[in-house]
């Protein structure tokens, strides 16, 4: 069994690469969440899922 890693991408306004960050983190074998900055200072709990 292979564990897979859990790996935050942060949004920003004004970027645009999340999702090929997102297809590289899957390509290498881990599975990518994409988070706005601003949802991650509204609940920064989610920090802890990855």
């Amino acid at each position: 069994m292979t564990i897979k890693p859990q790996v935050l991408i942060l949004q920003a306004t004004g970027t645009n690469r999340d999702p090929d960050a997102a297809a590289a983190i899957e390509l290498a074998g881990g599975v990518p969440t994409i988070l706005h900055i601003n949802a991650l200072h509204a609940h920064p709990a989610r920090l802890h899922d990855h």
